[in-house]
């Protein structure tokens, strides 16, 4: 799975091609991918379903802990 979130993470490249590699690295993927474009999503929504599938413990609770003090207005905008 440390394979997945590097791809799923990797900066400076466009989501078709995250797309594509983790298709390679992780074939069970392709379908649920090919299906989720058919569907018509953007390679950036289905990038974003993953990343918020893979995310870690500690992501987990950041973005939770984030969108708590959001809705509660206490976040900064930076």
């Amino acid at each position: 799975m440390s394979k997945i979130s590097n791809i799923i993470n990797a900066s400076g490249i466009g989501s078709d091609t995250i797309l594509k590699a983790l298709s390679k690295v992780a074939p069970g993927l392709g379908p649920f991918i090919a299906g989720a474009q058919a569907a018509g999503y953007v390679s950036d929504q289905v990038v974003d379903f993953l990343r918020n599938k893979y995310l870690g413990k500690n992501e987990r609770r950041q973005k939770n802990l984030l969108e708590n003090r959001t809705a509660q207005g206490e976040a900064s905008p930076d």
